[in-house]
């Protein structure tokens, strides 16, 4: 079984990277999400985090992408530590920002009031950061 999956894993790295030389190659635009072009690029994602003032941001979307030390190895659960070491945006910060922008589409989230019940809240702006971990870089 195990040898099966990470045969399935070569093989879905193969085919992502085949599509991004393709879409590199010829400066083209992806018209739908590709899982196996996500899977080639993104290491692991952050949902919230705090800002670079040390304020709270619960609807701030982190894609840490991967290096070069790290492209074609397996996936590996990142723990829960090293995403708590590296959710606040300080000034001894090492990620490399690729992209870091304000998303204005609205988004429905749903947050608990004082009685433990659901309450729906509409998110007017999402920020959304693209990022190179270099934490484990030598």
């Amino acid at each position: 079984m195990e040898i099966q999956a990470n045969m399935e894993d070569d093989d879905s790295i193969e085919r992502g990277i085949k599509k991004l030389k393709k879409v590199f190659d010829t400066n083209a635009i992806m018209e739908e999400f590709d899982i196996d072009v996500f899977d080639t690029l993104v290491d692991y994602i952050i949902v919230g985090g705090y800002n670079e003032s040390g304020r709270a941001d619960p609807y701030m979307l982190r894609f840490i992408v991967k290096t070069h030390s790290n492209m074609f190895k397996k996936e590996k659960d990142v723990s829960k530590e090293h995403i708590v070491e590296r959710n606040k945006l300080t000034q001894d910060y090492r990620n490399i920002v690729l992209l870091d922008f304000i998303d204005q589409q609205n988004f429905i989230a749903y947050d608990r009031d004082k009685d433990g019940n659901f309450k729906k809240k509409v998110i007017k702006k999402v920020r959304v950061r693209v990022e190179c971990d270099m934490s484990n870089e030598n």
